[in-house]
C-alpha cells in the first residue's frame, strides 16, 4: 500500500494532541502526516500560515480535522480542503453537535466520528 500523506487540522493551543496523532499515525498506519503548523512557532504571521497551510493541504491526499477547531484558521483550512476536493474525515465528541453547527450535515455519517478509536478503526479499512 502507497504512504497516505495527511494534514491534520485543530486548534492551535491543542498542538499537542495533534503531535500525539501524528506519531500514532507514523508508526500504525502507512501514513505520513505533511501538515507543519503544528511543528511550527505559533506567532509566525497569518500570511505566512496561510501560505504553509494550503501548501500543506495542496500535497494531501487526506484530511484529518481534530474537535474543537479553534479559531477560524481551521474553518478555513476544512473549507480550501472541501474546495480541493479531499477527502476530510471529522473528529469530534457526540456531544458537540450542538455547539458546532457549522459542521453539522457537511459530512457523510461514515467520515464523522464521535472518538480517536473510531476514527483509528476505520483508518484500518483503508
Amino acid at each position: 500500500m502507497d504512504t497516505l500523506k495527511v494534514y491534520l487540522a485543530g486548534a492551535a493551543w491543542n498542538r499537542n494532541l495533534i503531535n500525539i496523532v501524528q506519531n500514532y499515525l507514523e508508526m500504525c498506519y502507512p501514513m505520513k502526516v505533511i501538515s507543519r503548523w503544528h511543528q511550527l512557532d505559533p506567532e509566525y504571521d497569518l500570511r505566512t500560515r496561510a501560505k504553509i497551510d494550503f501548501e500543506d493541504i495542496d500535497l494531501s491526499d487526506l484530511i484529518i480535522v481534530f474537535y474543537p477547531y479553534g479559531d477560524n484558521g481551521t474553518l478555513c483550512e476544512l473549507s480550501y480542503s472541501f474546495a480541493r476536493r479531499k477527502k476530510v474525515l471529522y473528529v469530534r465528541p457526540k456531544d458537540a453537535e450542538e455547539e458546532d453547527p457549522l459542521i453539522v450535515g457537511l459530512f457523510p455519517k461514515d467520515f464523522l466520528f464521535n472518538t480517536n478509536l473510531e476514527l483509528y478503526s476505520y483508518l484500518n479499512t483503508l
